[in-house]
């Protein structure tokens, strides 16, 4: 084990114990019906878990972030980084990641992934 492993390893048992299970929507493929026009995106469902905190008021400036907004810190295990276009479900609501995501991986070890979500 590296000092980066076991810091993955602390992040996980933090936001286990404090946080709850997600289910990250990883956006796998589009089809398009020409009948009607429409495009249906399909998902590839990945379990892991996640800390929901509030923005401080202070940064809500109704553009980049807006009331509503929350900040969801994600630990790597059993999850691919979330990307634009991917879906997190945490409890009944599914929420649409807004990018971009910051990944905190230092010596190419993911600890931590800080994602922006919206309804």
């Amino acid at each position: 084990m590296t000092f980066y492993s076991d810091m993955a390893d602390v992040a996980d048992d933090l936001i286990t114990e404090f946080g709850q299970s997600v289910t990250l929507k990883v956006a796998a493929g589009t089809t398009y019906d020409p009948a009607s026009g429409g495009v249906t995106v399909t998902y590839t469902d990945q379990v892991g878990h996640g800390c929901t905190v509030d923005f401080d008021k202070g940064l809500i400036d109704g553009e980049k972030i807006r009331i509503g907004d929350r900040l969801v810190l994600l630990s790597p295990f059993g999850l691919t980084e979330p990307t634009e276009g991917d879906k997190l479900v945490i409890g009944s609501d599914t929420w649409n990641i807004v990018p971009p995501v910051t990944v905190t991986n230092p010596a190419g070890t993911p600890v931590l992934y800080e994602v922006q979500v919206r309804k």
